[in-house]
């Protein structure tokens, strides 16, 4: 990873096989050594509050031990002339496979798309948001409308990355091109993507390539 000339690296959750601290810290000196910045997301499969590792408790050990960038989420980030905006729908309180996007973060995503109005978005998850033929309207998160409704409305959001169903699925869907990223430990391998837009005609150019770890 650190040889194939990517801008940064994006993790999309459900990094520990289960919520357990310790996983959590050898999973953070492993990424520390990545010689670029790292965006590591949060998923359903890493945290619990009642195993005693919530979402702040989470990123206040990862980003010790780690050089990760995120904070708390809605999390925004100027690169390159986009914004990458990292959403969160893990519910720590009541697992669930799906995942569940609270009213607060959508309305904090409402207000950030509104503020970089003039930007193309990438939205980054750990869940989907648009279904495909891979993934079904009952794989999505359980209230995902009003978040499709903000993302729609403002019409800035160009792509989306999500992980979570270890699907290697690329597809278009309101204008939004939607990129599904396999597990590394089931796959063995990660995905590079390339991502340009053409402000004048407002086109947007993807391209996607997957590697193995070595490489």
């Amino acid at each position: 990873i650190n040889n194939n000339q990517s801008e940064f690296t994006i993790f999309l959750g459900d990094n520990l096989k289960g919520p357990d601290k310790y996983n959590l810290v050898m999973f953070a000196k492993i990424a520390r050594k990545l010689k670029k910045p790292l965006y590591a997301l949060v998923g359903d499969k890493d945290v619990s509050q009642t195993k005693n590792l919530d979402k702040k408790e989470y990123y206040r050990v990862l980003n010790i031990f780690s050089k990760n960038r995120i904070k708390d989420y809605p999390y925004a980030k100027k690169i390159n002339g986009f914004v990458f905006v990292f959403i969160d729908g893990v519910n720590q309180f009541i697992p669930t496979q799906y995942g569940y996007y609270k009213e607060d973060q959508t309305a904090l995503l409402d207000e950030l798309l509104k503020k970089y109005k003039n930007y193309p978005v990438v939205l980054v998850g750990h869940y989907p948001i648009f279904n495909s033929d891979e993934i079904g309207e009952n794989m999505l998160p359980n209230n995902i409308k009003p978040l499709q409704e903000v993302i729609l409305r403002h019409n800035n959001v160009i792509v989306t990355i999500f992980g979570h169903h270890n699907i290697d699925d690329e597809y278009t869907k309101n204008g939004i091109y939607n990129i599904g990223v396999q597990g590394l430990e089931k796959s063995g391998e990660y995905k590079k993507i390339y991502i340009d837009y053409d402000e004048k005609t407002k086109n947007t150019f993807v391209k996607t390539r997957i590697y193995g770890v070595d490489n």
